[in-house]
């Protein structure tokens, strides 16, 4: 049942990197901009961020669809994105009074509450993954 549930999240997460990934990519001009509205991020790291950032989530995505080598190393990976994300929406959301968002897709729809509670159970499911992933091995 550990196997199948880490499988599982495995697999959500790898659609959702690369679901995010691909949309920001494919629109790398939007993602920049919106990224320059933030008030937490250093306008001289944008462009570099608005890149990496999204071809980061595209390659996480797919190791997790292809790599049993890697699994563990992976499972750290997404969590901390997750964690990292959520961190910084939770952050946007109560320090600002309008917060944008350079989120894509069916998250841009999203009002911030949701998106934090959408993340946070990524973040949730990826932390109880890796500790099944964990407890499995040892």
């Amino acid at each position: 049942m550990k196997i199948k549930f880490i499988e599982l999240v495995k697999y959500l997460l790898a659609i959702l990197f690369i679901y995010a990934g691909t949309y920001k990519i494919s629109d790398i001009g939007l993602f920049a901009s919106q990224m320059y509205q933030s008030p937490l991020l250093p306008s001289s790291l944008v462009s570099y961020f608005s890149f990496v950032i999204p071809l980061f989530e595209i390659l996480i995505g797919l190791l997790l669809l292809i790599s049993k080598k890697n699994e563990y190393a992976l499972l750290w990976t997404s969590f901390s994105l997750m964690l990292l994300f959520s961190i910084y929406l939770i952050m946007l959301f109560t320090l600002y009074e309008k917060p944008p968002c350079a989120c894509g897709g069916i998250l841009s729809g999203m009002d911030y509450p949701v998106h934090i509670a959408f993340n946070i159970f990524f973040t949730v499911i990826s932390g109880l993954a890796l500790y099944l992933y964990e407890t499995t091995e040892s």
